[in-house]
């Protein structure tokens, strides 16, 4: 039932995405295929593969043992986690620091020091309205009731 669900979800995914499927001339049909619907079908088995390669409730993430990389892996797992918690903000805001991002760009330059820079800014700009906004919905002016 997974498996079908994904193909399902690839093909609905293909048919929104690009309107009607397109009727291939003689020769042409594996090629106007991969063209108009097999990235959206690819994208729906990848979905599939990765929820089966993180395993139930995501236990294969976890680093085992006690060692630095585990310790280093579980604390970019919870920055994933609390940016994944938070879709919502972070999504309203990145589109509009996207924007403001890509002035940027057009005013200093477009080379890779410059990409990556912007990118690390809209990075950690985006893991800063996260963990804000989790701040906020847990409403610490509020005092507890006894």
């Amino acid at each position: 039932p997974l498996i079908g669900g994904s193909v399902a979800l690839g093909v609905l995914s293909a048919l929104l995405a690009g309107g009607q499927p397109p009727v291939p001339a003689p020769g042409e049909a594996t090629t106007l295929f991969w063209v108009s619907w097999g990235p959206m079908m690819a994208l729906g088995l990848l979905a599939y593969l990765a929820w089966v390669a993180a395993g139930p409730g995501g236990r294969r993430l976890a680093a085992p043992g006690e060692g630095p990389g585990a310790r280093l892996w579980h604390a970019v797992l919870s920055i994933v986690t609390k940016v994944g918690q938070q879709s919502l903000a972070v999504f309203v805001v990145s589109m509009a620091l996207a924007q403001l991002l890509g002035a940027v760009l057009d005013r200093i330059g477009r080379d890779f020091g410059t990409f990556a820079l912007v990118n690390l800014t809209g990075l950690a700009l985006i893991t800063a309205v996260a963990y804000i906004a989790a701040w906020f919905k847990s409403q610490p002016w509020r005092k507890k009731r006894p």
